[in-house]
């Protein structure tokens, strides 16, 4: 499995370049952890660019999951209600919705 390491704000303004990084980090078949542990603030752009790297990865048959998504960055999945979409995995244990 691979991970990638999103870290201080995913906004507008850096959320292209965060998007070509995961999309390279995507191989067919295989697994991503995008660990969120160091996003401090993410807005739509940012969940907007969560939701392309997860549609890619399906298309390429990958399983991708975040990790260690904090409250603040959990409430805004909450919100845009994409914490259905993804599978959140915390403390190594997926959870459950």
């Amino acid at each position: 499995m691979r991970t990638f390491h999103l870290s201080g704000n995913v906004d507008h303004r850096n959320s292209g370049s965060a998007r070509t990084q995961m999309l390279g980090e995507l191989l067919p078949k295989a697994s991503l952890a995008i660990d969120l542990s160091g996003v401090t603030y993410i807005d739509s752009a940012g969940l907007a660019v969560l939701v392309q790297v997860h549609w890619q990865a399906k298309k390429f048959g990958c399983d991708v999951h975040l990790t260690n998504v904090s409250e603040g960055v959990s409430k805004r999945f909450r919100l845009a209600h994409l914490d259905g979409v993804f599978n959140i995995v915390e403390a190594d244990r997926p959870t459950i919705h």
